[in-house]
């Protein structure tokens, strides 16, 4: 476990700064669009019923 953590800590120590914002950004986008599409399908299901 503690090896995991450490080549994880390398891996980003190694990452620069522009793709860590844009990893965090695509996240972020992601789940946004997950959200709003779970919502969408959410508010579309009761108007097959009519």
């Amino acid at each position: 476990m503690a090896a995991r953590a450490a080549l994880r800590r390398r891996y980003w120590a190694g990452v620069p700064t522009r793709l860590r914002l844009l990893r965090a950004a695509t996240v972020l986008l992601t789940t946004a669009l997950a959200v709003l599409l779970l919502v969408a399908g959410l508010g579309a299901f009761g108007t097959w019923e009519s």
